[in-house]
C-alpha cells in the first residue's frame, strides 16, 4: 500500500499482460478508482506488442479487473474511447450503450474526458462482454474454426488477435456548400516556438511526498530522460503556450503507477512542469528540448 497524504491509500496490482510486468494502483477512500496504465482503456484492452501475453492479460482481466466494484473509477494511460468503441459497434453493431455514448467523445477535447466505471465498462466494453451471443456470433465469421459455444478465455484472446489488426473505416464527413473565394490576404506571420525548458523543481515537488531520498533522486532522473526523448521526437508536446502534454507527462505516470493520469485531468491542480526561456542557463543543458 502507498499513503498519498492522509486520506488516500493506493493498492499495487501486479496485472501483466500488456508486458510481462505491469502495475495498476488501486484508490481506496471516499471514491473507488483504479489507474490501469496500458491494461485497461476505455472501452478496450491494452496490445501485447511489448513482450506481453494475451492469456497473462485474461488473467488479469477474469480474475482482477472484473472483480472490483461497479462503481471504480477508471483512468487509463491514454484516451483510445473513440477507436475502442468504433471497435465495439464493429463487434457489436446492436450495442445500445457504445453507440449513444461514441457522439459524445468524437474530436472531443483529451483535457475533457469523460471518467467511466467498471459498470459502464460492462456495457461497451467488448474485453468485458465475452459471452454475449452476439459477439460470438461475429467473432465466428472472422474466426471460422472457433467451437459454437466458445470459453471466455479463447473469446478474450480472439478478440485481442481481431484488435491487432482492426482499423476504423474512414469518417463520411459533409461536404461544405460551395462558396465564393475571399479576396487574397497576406498570411499572418508564423509565431516562432521558443525552445523549451523541462522545469526539473515542479516534477521533483510531485515525486518527493512518495518517494523521498534517494529513491525520489532516481525517479527525478528517470522521468526526466524519458519526458525529454519524448519531447525530442515531438517537440510539439512542450511550447511557451502550454504546460507539458500529457502524452510526455505519462512518462512520470508509468514510474509511479500512472497516478499523474488524474493531475493530467485536472488542469487547476497539474503542476506546471513545462517552463520556456531564451536563457540557456534556466535549466541543465541535458533537460533541454528545441
Amino acid at each position: 500500500m502507498i499513503a498519498v497524504g492522509k486520506t488516500v491509500e493506493l493498492e499495487c496490482m501486479d496485472t501483466p499482460g500488456h508486458t510481462l510486468c505491469h502495475v495498476c494502483l488501486r484508490a481506496h477512500g471516499a471514491v473507488n478508482a483504479i489507474f490501469c496504465g496500458d491494461t485497461l482503456f476505455n472501452a478496450g484492452a491494452g496490445n501485447c506488442h511489448h513482450g506481453g501475453d494475451p492469456a497473462l492479460l485474461y488473467a488479469t482481466f477474469a480474475d482482477q479487473l472484473a472483480k472490483l466494484p461497479d462503481d471504480t473509477k477508471v483512468y487509463p494511460g491514454h484516451d483510445y474511447i473513440e477507436n475502442n468503441l468504433r471497435f465495439t459497434l464493429a463487434r457489436e453493431p446492436d450495442n445500445a450503450a457504445a453507440r449513444a455514448l461514441l457522439p459524445q467523445v468524437e474530436d472531443h477535447d483529451p483535457a475533457q474526458a469523460i471518467v467511466t466505471t467498471l459498470a459502464d465498462e460492462k456495457r461497451f466494453n467488448t474485453f468485458f462482454r465475452l459471452t454475449g451471443p452476439g459477439v460470438i456470433a461475429r467473432l465466428r465469421e472472422a474466426f471460422p474454426e472457433l467451437p459454437e459455444h466458445p470459453d471466455a478465455k479463447m473469446v478474450f484472446l480472439k478478440l485481442r488477435e481481431l484488435r491487432n489488426v482492426w482499423s476504423p473505416s474512414p469518417r463520411r464527413r459533409p461536404r461544405a456548400a460551395p462558396s465564393i473565394a475571399p479576396a487574397h490576404r497576406p498570411s499572418p506571420p508564423t509565431r516562432r516556438k521558443e525552445p523549451a525548458m523541462l522545469d526539473l523543481a515542479a516534477i521533483q515537488k510531485l515525486i518527493e511526498p512518495i518517494f523521498p531520498g534517494l529513491l525520489g533522486v532516481r525517479l527525478l532522473e528517470a522521468t526526466a530522460e524519458r519526458v525529454v526523448a519524448e519531447m525530442a521526437v515531438r517537440p510539439e508536446l512542450c511550447t511557451t503556450e502550454s504546460t507539458l502534454h500529457g502524452d510526455a507527462f505519462m512518462a512520470l505516470a508509468d514510474t509511479v503507477g500512472a497516478v499523474g493520469t488524474v493531475l493530467n485531468r485536472s488542469p487547476s491542480t497539474r503542476p506546471s512542469l513545462c517552463a520556456a526561456s531564451r536563457s540557456s542557463t534556466a535549466a541543465p543543458s541535458a533537460c533541454r528540448a528545441g
